[in-house]
């Protein structure tokens, strides 16, 4: 999810994931977070156009205060900060946030309140998160910690849960990638994202890079986030030049183009006016992004997800007017590429993925 500049359509999913812990490896010092995807039907402004499956979010666990809460929170490479629903916020469609994604803060003897009202709007600005600056020691199951985390607790929200923003930020004590170095966790501030084939899980390192999970050399980018492509080509072998930049966003289910990108893929494909195709025109179709020093390709059938009428497929990619034409590379892109960053150097590092259940981790070079 971006701030700021988020889709509006947004539906969460509910995920159980193990604990993240500091590991110390070929003395390379990195924290390791699991990551699983679960389904939760949320609200889409196409809701009443057909019977969705559900979109995919990926979270992970954090133990947040004196008492080592564990709190689930959604994982995203295109926010920056960390939020929270407290007792009694309400979250999607006004409703009960769940129970294991709220912070208790008056269980924790370390938590401390800014009393610094926080607003974060998403998308063109319509979605927002209401709230108080606060905050909070981050604890490991090692023992180590990250004293006195800044992040916020949220009263009101209109998404399922608390986001995990892991974007570069320059707010040293609000980025967590900077606060687990400041803390003496890693050796460099960065992060590597992994989602595995299955699907459902996945890695999230901070201050490593595994090189046994992706193909080839990495392409490097100078960019605190946006970055610069050459064209895509579609199904049907058209290549189209990319003029805008573009932004790597873990918490967006969809691909958010530009206009004239959307409208060749959804005219190749014949999609009806709610977005539908026969799953069948869409097979063996692969939707190509050229980055000029590597070329991530995209399975349509990681664009046209299926529904629950057979043989009914619905695009998952989307024009920029509810992302302040901005593009944005969802979890369709995130699931084909091997992402990672170094926020000291400012370089980003992109490779196709390789779903292997071998490792090698080690400390950032670059």
């Amino acid at each position: 999810m971006v701030a700021f500049f988020k889709s509006s359509i947004l539906v969460a999913l509910l995920a159980a994931v193990a604990n993240a812990t500091p590991i110390e490896k070929r003395h390379d010092k990195f924290i390791s977070h699991k990551l699983q995807a679960s389904e939760i039907h949320g609200i889409d402004k196409r809701a009443d156009s057909i019977d969705f499956d559900a979109d995919y979010r990926y979270f992970t666990e954090l133990e947040v205060g004196s008492n080592k809460e564990k709190v689930k929170v959604m994982i995203d490479t295109g926010s920056w900060r960390l939020n929270m629903p407290g007792p009694g916020a309400t979250c999607i469609n006004h409703q009960s946030c769940p129970a294991d994604s709220v912070f208790h803060a008056d269980e924790s003897t370390t938590f401390h309140n800014s009393s610094r009202k926080y607003v974060s709007t998403y998308g063109s600005g319509e979605h927002k998160m209401e709230g108080f600056t606060v905050y909070d020691d981050i604890f490991f199951d090692n023992g180590d910690e990250i004293p006195q985390f800044e992040f916020e607790v949220s009263s009101y929200t209109d998404f399922e849960m608390g986001w995990f923003g892991i974007r570069y930020y320059s707010q040293p004590n609000a980025s967590y990638v900077v606060a687990a170095k400041n803390a003496g966790l890693v050796n460099h501030a960065g992060f590597s994202l992994y989602l595995d084939e299955n699907d459902t899980t996945g890695t999230l390192l901070v201050g490593a890079v595994d090189k046994a999970k992706y193909e080839g050399e990495l392409a490097f980018f100078d960019t605190e986030y946006f970055i610069t492509g050459k064209s895509v080509t579609i199904g049907n072998g058209t290549e189209i030049p990319l003029v805008n930049q573009m932004g790597i966003d873990s918490g967006d289910p969809r691909l958010s183009l530009d206009q004239n990108i959307v409208d060749a893929v959804r005219s190749e494909v014949g999609v009806d006016k709610n977005g539908n195709v026969p799953c069948d025109s869409v097979s063996n179709k692969t939707f190509s992004l050229n980055f000029g020093q590597v070329t991530i390709d995209i399975p349509y059938s990681s664009i046209f997800t299926k529904t629950k009428t057979p043989n009914v497929c619905h695009g998952q990619i989307e024009n920029t007017s509810t992302t302040g034409n901005r593009q944005y590379l969802g979890i369709p892109f995130v699931k084909q590429v091997y992402v990672t960053q170094n926020f000291d150097t400012k370089k980003l590092g992109l490779a196709p993925v390789k779903h292997t259940d071998e490792s090698n981790i080690v400390d950032y070079w670059f």
